[in-house]
């Protein structure tokens, strides 16, 4: 059986794009806010603002742990470190997204990616509290078996 090599270049490409990227409307957020929010409620603006960059670099740090362990794990090696710290910055700015913005809930997956990642216990409480938060608000599963697939991933590795 002849097996196919992998081309990591795209891949390659990709996370480069992905490290390499600022979130364009997070610059000098209180000017921007003045000339941005005529008729608004500053703060309403301000506090949005604040979650749309906290949920894109949670995106952007899960993608970057999908990225290590899927293409770039050699899988007779321990996995990369960096995925640790990768895991925390994501959780991180998972938790700095308010629980009242609709914009947390799209965040299952880098929360699951990270929560892989982490064997930092106040991260993996973090993860469940997460999870339990939007289970309790929805009307999907999801949020139930994320918690339920982490406490397994935990109980088996660390």
């Amino acid at each position: 059986m002849t097996c196919a090599k992998f081309d990591m270049e795209h891949v390659l490409g990709v996370e480069k794009e992905i490290r390499d990227w600022t979130d364009p409307e997070y610059g000098d957020l209180p000017d921007q806010l003045v000339s941005d929010t005529t008729g608004c409620d500053i703060g309403d603006v301000a506090h949005y603002k604040e979650d749309l960059h906290h949920c894109a670099e949670a995106w952007r740090y899960g993608l970057l742990i999908y990225i290590g362990r899927v293409f770039k794990w050699q899988r007779d090696q321990p996995a990369p470190s960096i995925l640790g710290f990768l895991a925390r910055k994501t959780l991180n700015h998972v938790t700095s997204c308010r629980y009242s913005s609709m914009l947390q809930k799209q965040l299952l997956l880098p929360v699951f990616l990270a929560g892989c990642e982490t064997s930092d216990e106040h991260l993996r409480q973090a993860a469940r509290t997460y999870c339990s938060w939007w289970n309790e608000r929805t009307s999907t599963r999801y949020f139930y078996y994320n918690r339920h697939f982490l406490s397994s991933e935990w109980s088996h590795i660390y």
